[in-house]
């Protein structure tokens, strides 16, 4: 979708939004006219981006925010909306993971640590700001999410399992909001690098087709931003397998068929044949309208495959 983006009347909220791919989507929507309220822990991080964005035009604030505390959640938020109005959008982009290690020798309390970032952080975010979207009957939320919630992710547990747990958050709250103008959406910005990425061992000998184009992920955070995909609201959508325009065409059918979300196991699964991803049926695989990509093999196949790993965990 190339036509041109005005999000000059939105106020944008970008959590994480200091560095990587934070940073780019927060530009993203500086550039097509958003006025971005960036929220991050680190202080000096925030300046740095922040400068970076005004120094190019555009309209940016920086607010220190740990996602996983509410109450600093909710202050933040309020004095967001006292000193630039309502949010508009509000992208969870917030999220950590492990050093990779196999579940049982992660460190607990660690392995949790990723589930209160990535997966409260985004609830909390969500509960502070929803009311007001709901009050006012309108408002979009983006969740960044992973292929890592809808794969087997060995070594890389906790963040597959908290990527999961947002799908399906997200799925959640687009059915509890039907019946309104608010919109929900879980996007995967495809194997990034960055900081959260670089150092990774078994990411080192990909080759370079693997990596996406950062920039992707503030294109579609934009074009989500702008309501043109409103009725695909609670769907997943990747920056590099799925085709948006295509999507929103499809979107009557997307709705009929229930594709673009997570389905969970069902019950004798692994004693069935595989079925098509198209299928009600598919174990632990996201329906995908469209897709190329079969459901995972065999558990133990799954186990054996380190590689195919590595593009779970960060696509």
């Amino acid at each position: 979708m190339n036509q041109k983006i005005d999000l000059s009347n939105q106020i944008a909220l970008v959590t994480g939004g200091s560095r990587g791919i934070g940073r780019q989507i927060a530009s993203r929507l500086s550039i097509a006219g958003a006025t971005v309220a960036v929220a991050a822990r680190t202080a000096s991080q925030l300046n740095e981006t922040v400068a970076s964005i005004t120094n190019s035009g555009g309209k940016a604030v920086p607010f220190q925010l740990d996602v996983t505390n509410y109450s600093e959640v909710t202050h933040v938020i309020s004095e967001i909306i006292d000193s630039l109005g309502s949010i508009d959008l509000l992208v969870n982009n917030a999220g950590i993971g492990l050093e990779p290690a196999n579940s049982w020798e992660a460190n607990p309390d660690a392995w949790w640590k990723v589930q209160e970032v990535n997966v409260r952080g985004a609830f909390l975010c969500t509960h502070a700001i929803m009311g007001s979207m709901i009050e006012r009957n309108q408002g979009r939320i983006i969740n960044t999410g992973s292929n890592a919630g809808i794969n087997a992710t060995p070594m890389a547990s906790a963040y597959g399992a908290s990527k999961a747990a947002l799908l399906h958050l997200t799925r959640s709250i687009g059915e509890e909001i039907s019946d309104t103008n608010v919109s929900i959406f879980n996007i995967s910005p495809g194997l990034v690098y960055t900081d959260m990425t670089k150092d990774i061992q078994f990411f080192k000998n990909l080759p370079d087709s693997a990596w996406t184009p950062i920039e992707m992920a503030g294109d579609l955070c934009a074009t989500l931003a702008s309501g043109s995909a409103d009725e695909l609201s609670g769907r997943f959508i990747h920056v590099r397998e799925d085709d948006l325009s295509a999507l929103i065409e499809q979107a009557d059918e997307i709705i009929e068929k229930d594709a673009q979300v997570l389905h969970l196991l069902r019950l004798l699964a692994w004693a069935l044949p595989r079925r098509t991803s198209r299928s009600r049926g598919c174990s632990a695989t996201a329906v995908r309208c469209g897709s190329k990509r079969p459901p995972y093999g065999s558990r133990s196949a799954t186990r054996r495959s380190v590689g195919r790993a590595a593009h779970q965990f960060s696509t």
